[in-house]
């Protein structure tokens, strides 16, 4: 392995060790003349705005867990080009008993298709891919070994569901928050608000004129997108044939029995 590969630990509490909150919400947009716009109007309201990113991204997801589940599959993670791992292991024996638990592999390329990093995370909390509210504990993987860890997973951890590609472009306004602007499969043009609570995230979502995605219309779109390999229809497609369809959105609003806000901005 490139011994230049960081040992990083993950984010963590240096005294106990016990995991940190991750405060977030999701909005969609209508068009990406809106995405565009809404980028303006973060440098317009917020003028110590710097973007420190923008990358392709591949995101795959995976069955959600139990606590125990969660740390057996940590403890067999005793690969050289991961670092963390013991780390992650001591924030999830902090965690509650009856805490659900979900795995993320994602890697993220900049514009020349370099990869920038891989990780892996464990998200956590009573529905960890879309409450406000959540635990994320990272395991950094090396990206030279990417295939090696997906094919570790396969044969170690739960089932993989779905994959997502993404066009994302990170923005921090602040020491404490930081929004992210993509286009990604599925949903579509999106934004995300991460701050250090949830007000300040109500207080940034208010200026930016934003209705958020409720997390009951995040799980229907979840499922819409990753049952039965849907993905599949609209996994590395270009334009439109990557989003969902207005079909797809109406049966979206049928069973979650809620109107999708898509926001557009003046």
């Amino acid at each position: 392995m490139d011994e230049s590969f960081p040992k990083k630990e993950a984010e963590v509490n240096p005294k106990e060790r016990e995991p940190s909150l991750e405060i977030e919400r999701k909005y969609l947009l209508a068009s990406e003349e809106d995405l565009e716009k809404l980028e303006d109007k973060i440098v317009s309201l917020f003028p110590n705005t710097k973007m420190i990113g923008e990358y392709h991204e591949d995101s795959r997801f995976y069955e959600s867990m139990n606590k125990e589940q969660a740390l057996e599959f940590a403890e067999k993670l005793n690969f050289d080009y991961m670092a963390g791992v013991d780390s992650l292991i001591k924030q999830l024996t902090h965690l509650p008993d009856d805490i659900r638990i979900q795995l993320r592999l994602r890697g993220r390329l900049d514009e020349n298709n370099i990869i920038q990093s891989i990780e892996l995370t464990f998200k956590a909390s009573e529905n960890p891919l879309h409450d406000v509210e959540r635990v994320e504990i990272n395991v950094v993987v090396d990206g030279d070994y990417v295939y090696e860890c997906s094919k570790a997973l396969y044969k170690l951890g739960p089932k993989e569901t779905s994959i997502w590609t993404s066009r994302r472009k990170l923005y921090k306004i602040d020491a404490d928050t930081q929004i992210d602007i993509q286009n990604v499969t599925g949903y579509g043009y999106t934004a995300e608000i991460e701050s250090n609570s949830v007000e300040k995230v109500e207080e940034i979502e208010r200026q930016l004129g934003l209705n958020p995605v409720s997390s009951n219309l995040l799980n229907v779109m979840y499922k819409k997108y990753s049952e039965n390999t849907n993905w599949l229809h609209y996994y590395r497609r270009e334009g439109d044939e990557r989003h969902f369809s207005e079909e797809d959105w109406q049966e979206i609003e049928s069973e979650a029995k809620e109107k999708v806000v898509r926001n557009k901005l003046e």
